[in-house]
Order: structure tokens, then C-alpha cells, then sequence
């Protein structure tokens, strides 16, 4: 249940950061990650080392939306995604793969319990497939 919560946590907090527009809230959001990184005493500088290998598609999304929108939208995707990288390599770093495969058994099985009751529904049919298909391996 611990890893649920967990789970959950870095959910709201992903989802939570690109609904975030002022740059003093980014801020704050980087010395979170920073203290959280020191608590949980992940190493900065392999946390750095996994930007650096994802800069690329940071640089290149945020060309893309220089190109479509704005210069400041461009910035403000490109500092979430850091945000976002930086936030999944603690969680990768705090939680194993088996326990999030559970988390999503769990997740699953709770859907597939509500959905059950709509009998021949495509959600119930899209749900059971999704089911089966995390069952095989």
C-alpha cells in the first residue's frame, strides 16, 4: 500500500508541475527535488548524468515549440521536462520494478472491479485485454 501511495504521489507532482506557469514555484520546485535528493541520498551527479542523456529531447521539444509558439511556452516546457526527468530518476531510484508492476496490478484490478458491472461496456473490454496483456510477462 506504501508504494501505491508512493505511486500516486509522483503522479500528482508530475501532472501538478505543468500546470505550474511562474518561474519562483519552479524554483521552489527545484529545491525540493534537490532536499528530497539529499534525504533519500540518491547522487546528484549520476542525477545529472541522466539529464545530460536526455537533453537532447528536452533541446529538441523545446525547439519544436519555439517554432510553433512562443519563446517563454518553449522555456517554460523545457524547464518542466527537467523537472519531470529529474522527479522520475528519484522515483526510479526509490522504488524497484517489481513494486511498481504491482502498483499497477492493483490499479488494474480495482478498474476492472468498478467497469465490471457495466456488462458488454468497450472500458470493461479495453480493461480485461489490458489486464491480460500485463499478465503475460
Amino acid at each position: 500500500m506504501k508504494n501505491l501511495i508512493k505511486f500516486f504521489l509522483f503522479l500528482i507532482y508530475t501532472i501538478g508541475i505543468f500546470f505550474v506557469r511562474k518561474y519562483i514555484i519552479f524554483f521552489i520546485i527545484v529545491l525540493f527535488n534537490i532536499i528530497l535528493m539529499a534525504i533519500l541520498k540518491i547522487n546528484m551527479q549520476k542525477a545529472v548524468k541522466n539529464l545530460i542523456k536526455l537533453s537532447p529531447f528536452i533541446l529538441f521539444t523545446a525547439i519544436i515549440n519555439i517554432l510553433f509558439a512562443d519563446l517563454e511556452f518553449a522555456i517554460l516546457i523545457g524547464i518542466r521536462l527537467i523537472l519531470v526527468c529529474n522527479l522520475s530518476y528519484i522515483f526510479a531510484k526509490t522504488i524497484s520494478y517489481t513494486q511498481v508492476r504491482g502498483n499497477h496490478r492493483k490499479i488494474n484490478v480495482s478498474i476492472k472491479n468498478i467497469w465490471s458491472k457495466a456488462k458488454g461496456s468497450w472500458i470493461n473490454y479495453i480493461n480485461c485485454t489490458f489486464i491480460y496483456t500485463n499478465n503475460e510477462g
